[in-house]
C-alpha cells in the first residue's frame, strides 16, 4: 500500500509538472502572440477561399459545422472572400481552427474592430491653412511650405476625379463639401428604394453606409473626422466660403465603415474598398488602422491588391502612436504593396510630430498635421482644428488629385513616384521616411521622374534558409535600367558579392552564402539609371552559435550541482550558465566558462530546493539559442563525507514522459502484487 501511495504520488505531480507545461505554452502564446490585444466581432470569421474552389464545396465546408455566408466581401477571378456568421455553439476562436484544417480555405481571420486614428484636441486659436502655403499662417511661425498656390497657377483640380473617403462618413449639407460629392449617375438623385444599377446596393446615390447598411453616409463621429478629412481633400474653393481643399475640385465618394465612436470592421473595409474601386475612383483616402505590432489582416491585403490590379493609389496613415513601422508595423499601413502611399506628419516647423509614426522604409512622405483646420458637421461649428497623421494622409491625397488633373494618363505608380520624387529633403525627417522628404504639390506637377535617379527602393524582408538568404524589396521606381543586390560580411563596408537584376525585379536568393555559425552579413538593393544610384535600406543577417546540450546534471550534495553538456559550437568565445528556481522564469546568468567548456559545478545552491538549468554559448554580441532545459532536486544539505548516499533526482524535461510511464508500470506491478 505504501509503494501504491508513492506511485501515485509520483504520477500525480508528474501530472501536474506537465499541465504546468501546457498551461505555460499557452501563456507564452497569449502574452507574446501578437493578437493579444485585438478585438473582434463575436459569432463572425473572414474567410479567403482557394482559387478555383467550386460553390458546392464551399456550401458543404460551411454547412459541416453549421455556418453559412453573411456577405460576400470581394470576389475578382477565381479570388473569393466571404464574411462567415458561425453557429452560436461555435466561439470565433474554435471557427478559426476549424477553417484553419479546411484544405478549401486559404486564409481565416476574425473580423477585427478597426479605428479611426484620434486627434489629438486643441483649443487654440484658428491660426489659418498654414498646411497650404506658409504665407497663410497668421502667426508667421510656419517653416513648412507645400506650395499649393504654385500648384494652382497650374490646375486646381477635376471634378471627374473620384477621391474615395473610407472614413465616418461626410456631411454632405456642408456648404464646403455639398458641391464636391461623387453622384452615381446610375442610381439617381431621389431614394425610390430600388437597386437602380444593380451593384448590390440600394440609392447609393453619394457613396454608402457600411456601418448601418444604408444609403446614407452621414458623419456622426464624435469628432466629425470624416468630415474634416474630406475638407482637406477637396473643400470646395474660390468660394468666398469657410476653407480650401488641397484640390478645389474633385468628386468625393463618401464611404462611411467607422461608426460614431471611430470604430468598425475589417469586412466592412474590405467591402469598402472593392466598391470604391468597381465604382470608379482613383484615389482612396484611409485615415484610420490598427495599432502598432499588430497582425496583418490577408483579406485587407486581397482587398488593397485589388485596387492596386485597378490602378487605384491607395494613401493611408502611418498612425499616432509614436511607432517605428519598420519593427511594429501598422495595418493597412504595413502591408507590402507598391499602390500604398504611407504618410506621416509634421510639425509647423517640419519636425516630425510627436505622436506620428515613422519608418525609414515602411512611411514613404511626411505632410503637415498639426494643429490642421479644416470643414467638420455643421452642427458641430463647420471648421475646426484637428492634429494626426489622419490630416496630414488627406492632404496628399488632395495632392494627388491635384497632379493626376494635370496628367489623368499616370498610373498609380507613377503618380506615387511624382508625389515621392519631388518631397523636399530636410535633415529634420532623417530616418523618419523613405526619402527622409516633406511633400510639395508645387514641385510635383513639373517633377519628371525621367530626369532623376531611381525611388529609393524599400528592402522589407530577409529570411534564411538552410541553404540560402532570400530577400524581398518594393519596387517603387518606373525608371530604374537595373537593380543591383549587394552582400557585405563582418562589417557594411566589406562588400564580399554583387549581383545586377533586371528592372522591376522585386526578389532575389543569395544560394552562394556560407552560413557558417557566428557570421555576420549585411544586406541592401541598389536600383540603378543613368542619372545615380539609389540604395535601399540596410538590413543584417546574424547566423547565431551553435547551442549547446546538456547531457546530464547531478547533485551528490545539498550545496554542489554539476552540469555536463556538449559543445557543439566551433567559434564561442565562452558558455554562459543561467538558473532559476522558478520553470516559469526568472532566469538569472550565475557563471561564464571559456570556450571549449562542456561543464561547470555550482556550489551556490541550497539543500532539498528544485532548481532548472540552462546554458548558452556567446561570441561577442553573438549568442546561441538556449541549450535544453533541466531540473535537478538537491539533496539534504550535507558536507562530503557524512552521507554517501549519492545525488538526488535529476530529469531532462524531455525524459519526463518515459518516468511517468515507468512510474505507472510500477503501480499496476504494486497492485498485482498485492493480490497474490
Amino acid at each position: 500500500m505504501k509503494t501504491q501511495l508513492i506511485v501515485l504520488t509520483l504520477i500525480a505531480a508528474a501530472l501536474l509538472f506537465f499541465s504546468g507545461c501546457r498551461e505555460s505554452d499557452l501563456l507564452a502564446v497569449q502574452i507574446n502572440g501578437k493578437d493579444m490585444n485585438v478585438s473582434y466581432t463575436s459569432g463572425e470569421v473572414i474567410v479567403v477561399y482557394k482559387e478555383s474552389i467550386r460553390k458546392s464545396a464551399i456550401d458543404t465546408l460551411h454547412r459541416q459545422c453549421g455556418a453559412r455566408v453573411k456577405q460576400e466581401l470581394l470576389k475578382s477571378g477565381s479570388k473569393r472572400i466571404d464574411l462567415i456568421t458561425l453557429p452560436e455553439s461555435m466561439s470565433v476562436e474554435e471557427g478559426i481552427a476549424y477553417y484553419k484544417q479546411r484544405p478549401e480555405v486559404e486564409s481565416v481571420e476574425p473580423n477585427r474592430i478597426i479605428k479611426k486614428y484620434k486627434t489629438v484636441p486643441n483649443d487654440t486659436n484658428l491660426s489659418g491653412q498654414w498646411h497650404l502655403d506658409r504665407t497663410f499662417d497668421v502667426t508667421q511661425s510656419t517653416l513648412v511650405d507645400m506650395n499649393a498656390t504654385s500648384a494652382w497657377d497650374t490646375t486646381q483640380g477635376d471634378s471627374q476625379i473620384t477621391v474615395a473617403v473610407i472614413d465616418t462618413g461626410i456631411d454632405s449639407s456642408h456648404p464646403d463639401l455639398r458641391n464636391q460629392l461623387w453622384h452615381n449617375a446610375l442610381e439617381g438623385v431621389i431614394a425610390d428604394g430600388v437597386d437602380n444599377d444593380n451593384n448590390g446596393y440600394v440609392d447609393d446615390a453619394i457613396g454608402y453606409d457600411f456601418v448601418n447598411r444604408d444609403y446614407d453616409p452621414n458623419d456622426d463621429d464624435v469628432d466629425g473626422h470624416g468630415t474634416h478629412v474630406s475638407g482637406l481633400i477637396a473643400a470646395e474653393g474660390n468660394n468666398s466660403t469657410g476653407t480650401s481643399g488641397v484640390a478645389w475640385h474633385a468628386s468625393v465618394m463618401a464611404l462611411k465603415i467607422l461608426d460614431a465612436d471611430g470604430y468598425g470592421e475589417t469586412a466592412a473595409e474590405v467591402e469598402a474598398i472593392r466598391y470604391a474601386v468597381d465604382n470608379g475612383a482613383r484615389i482612396i483616402n484611409m485615415s484610420l488602422g490598427g495599432g502598432c505590432g499588430d497582425e496583418a489582416s490577408p483579406a485587407e491585403y486581397a482587398a488593397l491588391s485589388y485596387a492596386r490590379d485597378h490602378n487605384v493609389l491607395v494613401v493611408v496613415a502611418a498612425g499616432n502612436d509614436g511607432c517605428n513601422n519598420d519593427g511594429l508595423p501598422t495595418y493597412p499601413a504595413g502591408h507590402p504593396l507598391d499602390n500604398l502611399l504611407v504618410v506621416g506628419a509634421v510639425n509647423k516647423s517640419g519636425s516630425t510630430a510627436w505622436f506620428s509614426n515613422y519608418g525609414s522604409y515602411s512611411v514613404h512622405l511626411s505632410a503637415p498635421g498639426e494643429d490642421i483646420l479644416s470643414t467638420v458637421p455643421v452642427a458641430k461649428g463647420s471648421y475646426d482644428l484637428m492634429s494626426g497623421t489622419s490630416m496630414a494622409t488627406p492632404i496628399v491625397s488632395g495632392s494627388a488629385v491635384v497632379v493626376l488633373a494635370n496628367d489623368s494618363n499616370l498610373t498609380y505608380k507613377q503618380l506615387r513616384e511624382k508625389l515621392i520624387g519631388s518631397a523636399v529633403s530636410s535633415p529634420l525627417l532623417n530616418g523618419k521616411n523613405l526619402i527622409s522628404g516633406l511633400l510639395d504639390v508645387g514641385s510635383a506637377l513639373v517633377w519628371q521622374a525621367q530626369n532623376h535617379p531611381p525611388i529609393k527602393p524599400s528592402l522589407y524582408s530577409l529570411r534564411k534558409s538552410d541553404t540560402n538568404v532570400s530577400l524581398s524589396w518594393m519596387d517603387y521606381s518606373t525608371v530604374e535600367t537595373s537593380y543591383r543586390v549587394k552582400r557585405a560580411a563582418g562589417t557594411q563596408t566589406n562588400v564580399t558579392k554583387e549581383w545586377s537584376l533586371a528592372p522591376d525585379s522585386v526578389q532575389f536568393s543569395d544560394t552562394e552564402v556560407s552560413l557558417d555559425e557566428g557570421s555576420v552579413y549585411y544586406y541592401w538593393v541598389e536600383a540603378h539609371n543613368s542619372f545615380g544610384d539609389t540604395p535601399s535600406n540596410v538590413m543584417t543577417l546574424n547566423i547565431p552559435l551553435a547551442a549547446p546540450v546538456i547531457s546530464s546534471i547531478s547533485a551528490s550534495y545539498g550545496n554542489q550541482v554539476v552540469l555536463a553538456w556538449n559543445d557543439l559550437s566551433k567559434v564561442e568565445e565562452g558558455y554562459i550558465i543561467y538558473r532559476s528556481s522558478s520553470f516559469w522564469g526568472g532566469f538569472t546568468e550565475i557563471a561564464r566558462v571559456g570556450a571549449d567548456a562542456i561543464g561547470y559545478t555550482d556550489t551556490t545552491t541550497r539543500g532539498e530546493t528544485i532548481y532548472y538549468y540552462m546554458v548558452k554559448a556567446y561570441q561577442g554580441g553573438n549568442f546561441s539559442d538556449e541549450s535544453n532545459l533541466v531540473q535537478i532536486f538537491t539533496p539534504k544539505e550535507l558536507l562530503p563525507g557524512n552521507c554517501p548516499s549519492g545525488g538526488g533526482g535529476a530529469f531532462n524535461l524531455s525524459d519526463i514522459l518515459l518516468l511517468v510511464m515507468v512510474l505507472i508500470g510500477l503501480g499496476s506491478f504494486s497492485r498485482r502484487e498485492g493480490t497474490l
